[in-house]
């Protein structure tokens, strides 16, 4: 019964808290507008008294709501204007008594039709009047710029207004997810954690819409070459008219019409449109197969199901989705301590966005983890480190690292592993610098190239950028060099931290999630990480060899976009995201444990309140869809 009363009162509290959240944070349905009004923002028409005003329309669709752009010509006062809907005879089908307060903050009014909806082609007028006010406290309407007969309109807009299905399934499986914790829970961390990342990674689908990662067309047709390869086409950029990339460059823009065009497609299949075209083969680096395996098998299970765009592209999603959580599932099993944290580290929102898109960062972080834990376990069993070891952990990295040539310094970590492990000591660096030398190799012939062109040119044309940093400048003026480096890292570094571990995107506000989230979330981590007694990285050197690879990876970083996007003459590193750091986080988290400091908490607990965290992304991910992008 404590267990019944336990998951009673846990399901309670998490349904009171996202109430209150979704109070705070309004969550918008999805709309699907009809008519838009195109206006400057400048001129308006005040309404007061007697003074009214009424705007005529057809409607095109079946709609049941409708916006109107006011402002309150004097905030000070308070007041009620009346907006009613009539048909072309005149009768009110509906009207509405608005207080001024209303439209304080936010000018776009909604207004929603109750258990009626417009008919198509038929005639309505808007009517707008307010006889409670005075001039001084008048409300103004936005008018509209000229129409092609010289009179103006009220800015507006007409739609169907469609419920927000996305939030409400996101919620339900969060609900889901706690409960199969704590029906789990007493199993251990290797049965529930499974639900618990398929559940993550469900939520965020569904809340980040299609195409809201960087540089997702470039991912897609990418992706795209691989299925063509797979699908054995001689023509590799060849795309079908009704496959090509329909989002128009929204991508870092959860807006509502990539939600639109789910709602609208994701049931259906559909012919579209007759015959192919060619993408610029140029713009795809596909140099590194596995990069876009995942999402490649999706795309080619939907073309051989004649499936439309968006379900293809979900196809895609979901199994660069499923690849990220096998492997990381595996890691979890695999690791010798605090599965707990890996778990959480890797349930990151951040680590899950890019999982729930098209990137080959999904590939690059999965594959990181498997190889940190497979470093770990070798490091805590008391087994020698024979030449298979040598090769797995060679082929891990070796596979992965070179798509972001960066990751080829966290093959250093497998010196953390103790020479006891090793016949001698030459057996130890000959095993170890084979693991770190032949990664290294394998950027020659994949990213060699393009290594020499970044670190040299100085025209990287990127759109940050024109004329980039160089290594000439470097070693010309190595003080400004480093006085560059140092102070991006010192203005910009904890922001990109923050990014990391969940505050989505840095820049982009329709879809920064709030602060204390991400705060709360790096608490949680701390706290697990401190509650290992037994810590698998726990002699100094070991920490140093990790801290030092991350440290230097983090540099590397900056150093890399110094040269590839940085703008000649800037004073601040460019093009860098937060996404980046999530493989030195990891192995970082891992050295915070230690003898002295140490916590008795039970680690699976602090999945309940990360459930908690994730209902507050939900909301306010789902209240900052971009209405007019």
């Amino acid at each position: 019964m404590s267990k019944i009363r336990t998951a009673i009162i846990l399901n309670i509290a998490l349904l009171l808290f996202i109430a209150v959240l979704a109070v705070i944070n309004p969550i918008d349905n999805i709309r699907d507008y009809d008519i838009t009004t195109a206006f400057d923002g400048n001129e308006t028409f005040g309404i007061f008294g007697e003074r009214s005003l009424e705007q005529e329309f057809i409607c095109n669709a079946n709609d049941n709501a409708f916006e109107i752009c006011l402002r309150s010509a004097n905030e000070k006062y308070h007041g009620f204007f009346d907006v009613s809907l009539l048909d072309s005879d005149g009768k009110i089908l509906q009207e509405w008594h608005t207080d001024k307060f209303d439209i304080s903050q936010d000018e776009w009014i909604e207004y929603r039709l109750s258990g009626l909806s417009m008919t198509p082609g038929n005639r309505y007028r808007l009517k707008i009047e307010a006889s409670g006010l005075d001039e001084e406290n008048a409300i103004e309407v936005y008018m509209s710029s000229d129409s092609a007969y010289g009179q103006k309109d009220i800015a507006y807009t007409v739609y169907r207004s469609i419920f927000n299905v996305f939030a409400l399934c996101a919620v339900l499986v969060l609900f889901v997810c706690v409960n199969l914790c704590l029906l789990l829970k007493e199993r251990g961390i290797e049965v529930f954690a499974l639900p618990f990342l398929v559940s993550m990674g469900i939520i965020m689908i569904l809340i980040m819409g299609p195409s809201s990662g960087m540089d997702e067309n470039y991912h897609y047709y990418s992706a795209f070459k691989l299925s063509n390869i797979i699908m054995g086409r001689q023509n590799t950029n060849e795309v079908e008219n009704r496959y090509r990339f329909i989002f128009d460059g929204k991508t870092n823009n959860n807006s509502n019409s990539l939600f639109l065009e789910v709602v609208k497609n994701i049931r259906y299949r559909t012919s579209g449109e007759a015959g192919s075209f060619e993408y610029d083969g140029r713009m795809d680096n596909l140099k590194q197969p596995l990069s876009h395996i995942a999402p490649a098998i999706g795309l080619t299970a939907g073309r051989l199901l004649h499936m439309n765009f968006i379900q293809i592209y979900t196809c895609a999603r979901l199994c660069n989705l499923l690849l990220y959580i096998i492997l990381v599932y595996t890691a979890i099993r695999m690791i010798p301590v605090n599965k707990e944290l890996l778990l959480l580290l890797s349930s990151m929102p951040m680590a899950m966005h890019q999982a729930a898109q098209l990137s080959y960062d999904s590939m690059i972080n999965g594959a990181m983890i498997l190889f940190f834990a497979y470093i770990l376990k070798c490091a805590d069993e008391e087994e020698p480190f024979t030449w298979k070891k040598t090769a797995c952990c060679t082929l891990m990295i070796g596979l992965v690292a070179p798509i972001k040539a960066v990751y080829v310094l966290l093959a250093f970590l497998v010196f953390i592993i103790p020479g006891e492990r090793f016949k001698s000591k030459t057996d130890r660096m000959i095993k170890s610098m084979t693991v770190v030398f032949v990664t290294m190799v394998l950027l020659i012939p994949i990213n060699g190239s393009r290594i020499v062109r970044t670190v040299v040119s100085t025209s990287n044309d990127v759109r940050f950028a024109q004329e980039t940093y160089n290594i000439d400048f470097a070693l010309q003026y190595p003080v400004r060099f480093i006085r560059l480096l140092l102070m991006s890292m010192q203005d910009t570094l904890w922001d990109h931290i923050k990014v990391t571990v969940g505050c989505m995107f840095s820049g982009d506000e329709t879809l920064r999630s709030p602060e204390y989230l991400v705060i709360i979330y790096m608490i949680i981590l701390l706290l697990c990480a401190v509650s290992e007694k037994k810590p698998a990285i726990k002699e100094w050197w070991q920490k140093l060899i990790v801290l030092s690879v991350s440290f230097m990876g983090v540099v590397a970083v900056y150093i890399v976009f110094i040269f590839s996007c940085t703008e000649y003459a800037s004073f601040q590193v460019k093009g860098i995201h937060g996404r980046y750091f999530i493989p030195f986080l990891i192995p970082v988290m891992y050295c915070i444990g230690n003898r002295h400091i140490v916590s008795d908490i039970d680690r699976s607990k602090l999945l309940i309140p990360v459930c908690f965290l994730e209902a507050g992304y939900i909301i306010s991910i789902m209240s900052l869809i971009s209405l007019r992008s």
